[in-house]
């Protein structure tokens, strides 16, 4: 707890609310977007044995084939990959104080950005699609008053009951006036 709190800079009496990620099915669907880009060569592969027979007999272009899948099936890992690192590192915080976006784009690249709760002026939860509704996530978009003047939380699990619960942050806040 100690490592989350300085890498996230936050004060003694900050309190985490909550941590958010994408739902699971967004990377699902890439997951299974790849393994049927990655099962192409072997489909490939049978319809050559099966009608051209003789591309595979021969060993230098059965080699330069084995080469050129082999490639393929490289970048279709690194492409996963890079989708996980896109998925398991974009995050949203929600503290007692402020809202903090984590937006990691690619291996090196990652932009943070924080917006006190007394800045949020506007909070709209949004869930479109089949599998959006079924399986409840969709967008929380949060207009600021900040530089950064809206936050967009992407295909997060149960975004009307987060935009409720940041709403009534930021209502303890205005009532208060402690932050």
């Amino acid at each position: 707890m100690k490592l989350r709190r300085s890498l996230l800079q936050l004060d003694l009496n900050e309190r985490i609310v909550f941590f958010l990620h994408r739902h699971w099915f967004i990377f699902f669907k890439k997951v299974l977007s790849y393994l049927i880009l990655g099962s192409l060569p072997f489909l490939v592969y049978f319809i050559l044995k099966i009608y051209f027979p003789s591309i595979l007999a021969d060993k230098i272009i059965y080699s330069l084939l084995v080469l050129l899948v082999s490639l393929y099936l490289i970048f279709i890992w690194i492409s996963l990959f890079h989708a996980w690192i896109d998925y398991y590192f974009d995050l949203w915080v929600v503290t007692n104080k402020q809202i903090i976006d984590i937006q990691q784009a690619g291996l090196f690249n990652r932009t943070l950005s924080k917006q006190p709760l007394n800045r949020v002026q506007d909070i709209t939860a949004e869930s479109k699609g089949f599998f959006p509704t079924i399986l409840r996530f969709g967008n929380v978009y949060i207009q600021t008053a900040g530089a950064k003047e809206r936050f967009v939380f992407r295909d997060i699990k149960n975004p009307y009951e987060v935009g409720q619960k940041i709403n009534k942050l930021v209502k303890e806040i205005l009532t208060t006036g402690v932050l």
